[in-house]
């Protein structure tokens, strides 16, 4: 949903979702204190096991995501909206599914109706 979102409304044509992944385990790796005390398990562990493909990745990540793209991530649910990073920075919009799926909690990418 971020790549997406990085692609189709910001225009960064080189954005894939493993771009994306890649960015959020390195800021995380980087920036460890940070995240540490979100995670239930050791950060090394935690992001080795994120930068695999079929991890889903949640509020951590797109902190992470916020941060190190200069983005700010809003997340639309239906209960409630999150925000990530700064306001003013450039926006990427994304609802959340808590039980829409089978596999279970699921971000998409929200675009303008044209």
């Amino acid at each position: 949903a971020v790549a997406h979102q990085l692609k189709h409304c910001l225009g960064l044509l080189d954005s894939s979702a493993e771009s994306v992944r890649k960015s959020a385990c390195e800021h995380i790796l980087r920036h460890q204190d940070d995240f540490a005390a979100f995670l239930e398990e050791p950060v090394a562990g935690y992001v080795e096991k994120m930068s695999k493909a079929g991890e889903w990745g949640g509020d951590v990540e797109l902190q992470a995501l916020a941060i190190a793209l200069n983005v700010h991530i809003s997340v639309h649910g239906s209960r409630e909206d999150f925000d990530f990073g700064k306001p003013g920075s450039p926006a990427l919009h994304l609802s959340y599914h808590r039980h829409a799926y089978a596999l279970g909690a699921h971000y998409n990418s929200l675009v303008d109706r044209e």
